[in-house]
């Protein structure tokens, strides 16, 4: 998809799976968001990485038997400190 807007040509490029799922996302800005799933297809993380792969964040969830989301844990890479 290719958005053209007064100045400036954003770009993004999905990737999905054999079933249609989005397993790849890369931004305007080269940021790139990968998704991975359990065996009933729900979300299980979502990974956001910097244009050099570094990781920015990650989320992990949890599911209860009946495919409730039961936690969500967000890690954030704050980069050196000090």
């Amino acid at each position: 998809m290719t958005i053209l807007g007064p100045q400036k040509t954003f770009n993004w490029i999905r990737g999905r799976d054999i079933i249609g799922r989005p397993i790849e996302n890369i931004s305007f800005n080269d940021m790139i968001t990968k998704y991975s799933y359990d065996k009933n297809n729900q979300l299980l993380e979502l990974e956001n990485l910097d244009h050099q792969d570094k990781i920015i964040s990650t989320f992990d969830y949890s599911y209860n038997e009946i495919g409730n989301i039961t936690s969500l844990t967000q890690t954030l890479n704050l980069g050196k400190q000090g």
